[in-house]
This record gives C-alpha cells, sequence and structure tokens, in this order.
C-alpha cells in the first residue's frame, strides 16, 4: 500500500552524535517495512578562492561506487532516490529507500562514501568533466540557478567573489592529491548527518550505525578555522551575457542577503507570478516574479526575485525599485497573506507524507541551518505569520545594502 495513503501520527524525533562527530537523527515510521536513509555532508566555510569547484569535482569522483551500488539495488529491490547536490551548496546527499531487512548493507554502503580510497583515475577524469562543466554552467543562468561567478558575488564576504576566468584557472591547478587532501576536512563524521526514517526502533538504529560508522575517524582539523562573516553590506551589481530558458528575453534577478526569516519566504510566494490589484499597474512592463528562497548551514539565506525584461536594462531596475517601495509600503490584506502562506505550505505539508520525504525533508533543514523539529512544526510557524509581520520583514531586508542586481543579457547579443 502506498504510504501516502496511510493515516499517519508522526513520532518524536530521536537525535544522536557518534564520538567521532556523525550526527544521527532517527524517526520511527511503522506504516510499511522499509526505512530511507539520507547521508548529508554540510558544505564547509572555509573554502579558499582557490578551491573552488572541489565539491563538485568529489561529487563526480564518488561515482566511482557506482557498480556497488547498482549491485545493492539489485539484490534488495530498494532505490536511489538521490545523490547530488544543490547548485551552489557544496553539499553532497546520498539517499537509499530499501526494505528493512537490507538496512545494516545500505549503512555499510553508504559509510564507503567517507572510506573508499578514490583512485587517481576516478579523481582525474571527475576533474576533467568538471573542469568543462564549469566552462558551461558559467554563462547559463535561470531563475532559480545562478552561475559560479554570480553566486560568489552574491556572497562576498562569506564567500569569495571569483570570475568565470579565475574559477577555471583554479579547476586548472587542481590535483587528484590536493582533491584527496581536502576531501578528507569534508566527506568526514564530523561534518556530516545521517537521516534514517521508517521501521526501526531508535536502539536498533543506534547499534547499527555505531557498528558501519563509529570506527571512521574525524576529518583532518583544517588548516584554518571557519570564520563566520556576514555578507558585506552594500549594493552590488552585475551585468553579464549568459545563456537562459529563454534567450529572446533578458533576465534581471534581485538576490538579497537576508537571516533566516520566514515572512520573507512567504512574501516570496505572495509576489511569485501572481498580478496582486495594487501592484498591477508596476507589473504592465515585465513578467511575472520567480522567488528563490534559501539558505545554508553556513548562516547564508537569499531571498532572490527573478523576472524576464524587455529593453532597457536600468530603467527596468528602477522600476522594480518602485515595485518594491510599493511592496514595503503598506501591509498586505488577510486574505492575500492567507493565500500567501498556504502556498508556502505545500512543501512542508507533503514532508510527512512518505518516508522519502521525510528522510529529504532531515536532509534539507540540516544542509539549510534550520532547525530538524521544522518537520513538524514547519506549517504551524508559517500559519502564525501576519500581514503586519511580512510588511516589517520587507521593510527590514527588502534593500539597496543587501542587494545583488543581476542582468543577465542574452549570448547571442554580446558585442564581438
Amino acid at each position: 500500500m502506498n504510504t501516502n495513503t496511510l493515516e499517519y501520527t508522526p513520532n518524536p524525533l530521536h537525535e544522536f552524535t557518534l564520538d567521532n562527530g556523525l550526527k544521527v537523527v532517527v524517526r520511527e515510521d511503522h506504516r510499511t517495512p522499509q526505512v530511507a536513509l539520507t547521508l548529508t555532508f554540510a558544505s564547509r566555510g572555509d573554502e579558499r578562492p582557490e578551491e573552488f569547484g572541489t565539491g563538485n569535482v568529489l561529487l563526480r569522483a564518488l561515482r566511482y561506487l557506482k557498480n556497488d551500488y547498482e549491485a545493492f539495488i539489485t539484490e534488495s529491490g530498494g532505490t536511489r532516490f538521490r545523490y547530488g547536490d544543490s547548485p551552489g551548496s557544496g553539499q553532497l546527499t546520498d539517499s537509499l529507500l530499501v526494505p528493512v531487512e537490507h538496512l545494516e548493507s545500505a549503512l555499510k554502503l553508504q559509510s564507503k562514501l567517507m572510506t573508499t580510497d578514490l583512485p587517481d583515475e576516478s579523481l582525474q577524469n571527475a576533474l576533467n568533466i568538471t573542469r568543462d562543466r564549469n566552462k558551461k554552467e558559467s554563462f547559463f543562468l535561470s531563475p532559480i540557478w545562478y552561475s559560479p561567478e554570480i553566486e560568489c558575488l552574491v556572497y562576498a564576504g562569506s564567500r569569495h567573489y571569483r570570475s568565470h576566468q579565475a574559477v577555471s584557472a583554479n579547476l586548472e591547478r587542481l590535483s587528484p592529491d590536493r582533491i584527496r587532501n581536502l576531501r578528507r576536512s569534508r566527506h568526514c563524521p564530523d561534518n556530516a548527518q545521517l537521516a534514517i526514517t521508517g521501521d526501526i526502533g531508535i536502539e536498533e538504529a543506534r547499534r547499527l550505525v555505531e557498528r558501519h560508522f563509529a570506527d571512521i575517524p574525524r576529518g583532518e582539523p583544517s588548516f584554518r578555522s571557519a570564520v563566520q562573516v556576514p555578507a558585506a553590506p552594500g549594493y552590488r551589481r552585475i551585468t553579464q551575457y549568459l545563456d537562459t530558458q529563454h534567450p529572446e528575453y533578458s533576465m534581471m534577478i534581485f538576490i538579497f542577503n537576508t537571516p533566516l526569516v520566514y515572512e520573507l519566504e512567504v512574501l516570496g510566494s505572495l509576489l511569485e507570478g501572481v498580478t496582486l490589484p495594487r501592484l498591477a499597474a508596476l507589473q504592465e512592463k515585465r513578467g511575472g516574479v520567480v522567488p528563490r528562497f534559501i539558505g545554508d548551514n553556513q548562516g547564508n539565506t537569499i531571498l532572490g526575485l527573478a523576472f524576464y525584461i524587455h529593453g532597457d536594462p536600468q530603467e527596468a531596475e528602477e522600476n522594480f525599485w518602485k515595485f518594491l517601495d510599493e511592496v514595503k509600503r503598506s501591509p498586505f490584506s488577510p486574505e492575500e497573506i492567507d493565500s500567501a502562506v498556504n502556498k508556502a505550505c505545500s512543501l512542508p505539508q507533503v514532508w510527512n507524507s512518505s518516508l522519502e520525504h521525510q528522510a529529504e525533508a532531515l536532509s534539507y533543514l540540516y544542509g539549510s541551518g534550520q532547525p530538524l523539529q521544522l518537520l513538524d512544526d514547519k506549517v504551524g510557524l508559517l500559519r502564525s505569520i501576519t500581514p503586519e509581520d511580512v510588511h516589517v520583514a520587507a521593510n527590514a531586508y527588502l534593500t539597496r545594502e543587501n542587494v545583488t542586481v543581476v542582468c543577465a543579457l542574452p549570448i547571442g547579443t554580446k558585442p564581438k
């Protein structure tokens, strides 16, 4: 029977940490005889500019274990429902759904992500692929996928701004030995969370996790401290000739550096592709807004507002500031905010609908620096937000001091 159709009352979250630093969270869910497990390695806050891109190299290099995973999936009848990262996150996530009797084998397999010695050939192949992809991806942009150069500019102060050419040069200088050394401080227990959800008790889960992860050593200490620095204040603007999903149009993105303020998530939902009566006159010259509200475990959060434009980019920017001034002028109506809250709740409302969703949600909350208890509490938190709350947050954070303005012109219009 599909777990989505079964009545479910959330059980408590159990959390414990091994001596080597591995964080483990277990959610018992006995609706089906299965377990989902997600291993997430967090991004590091100590990455130097010359190391930019290492995470993507390691992500590809660990595909060296592909045959091991395929053999396990065939034998167990399970699925690998996620392997990868989010753009710009620097995180690696590996997710499996297996019959409960294969949980121990699944844990043993995932432990190899920390312990397997990657051969030079695998690392070099991954490095070559990343170099080629960087050359392409640095010139691609969508409303929710920013090029590496833009990501770096957005996080100036907590990360380092590097041009496309500089990132390419960094990748050219990386070697298999250097990547292998960097891996020891990243793919390690004290930089990871393991989430297990399903038909398993806490004591049995603890026993199996300790058996397969407890002897893995901590990561090698970084040769420098990870100093958390807020994004440097001040208006930043960049114009690039990029490939986009609609290459006949120019795109503009306002990206605000903010704290983790859920009122802004509701505001993003409010503005998403909707023509509100009081904003209608200011929306005529551009398309609908596509929001992106995302954070990471280093304390960086952004609200991105993207839209396609026609005509002069400077005029489009000035018009959007007028649009935001109107957004901030007075609170929206309770009905408008309720509609936005319902939209924002659409994702957390399904978090407990299946084992996979629970494991993915716990990985997302960990990777974005949010309390794990939001697995059950996020909907209630969003529903408690009022029009006045959104109004205050908009005025506090949608300012020129917090913004990076990106103007992406069609790559075909670039002067020769």
